[in-house]
């Protein structure tokens, strides 16, 4: 990303679980690792703003997954509620 400084970026948590995920038609149950990241983005050169973000990781295939795409076990939704 363009607008964040670099170096602010933080994982400030982050839980490793099995899900289900739907990709092309289909359902399987992948490795996921559910990271709760930090950083602070500089617009203009004055503007500053602080982000806090959850990223979902597919383990196996190495690759950013979109949270529509998956069934969310219990695990991830307490994670969720504490983040």
């Amino acid at each position: 990303m363009t607008y964040y400084k670099n170096g602010s970026v933080q994982i400030l948590d982050s839980i490793t679980t099995s899900a289900e995920v739907a990709e092309n038609n289909t359902t399987e149950a992948k490795t996921v690792k559910v990271v709760l990241a930090q950083g602070s983005e500089i617009r203009d050169s004055i503007f500053i703003f602080h982000i806090k973000q959850i990223f979902y990781y597919d383990v196996d295939g190495q690759t950013l997954l979109d949270s529509a795409s998956l069934t969310k076990n219990d695990a991830i939704k307490q994670f969720e509620k504490k983040a």
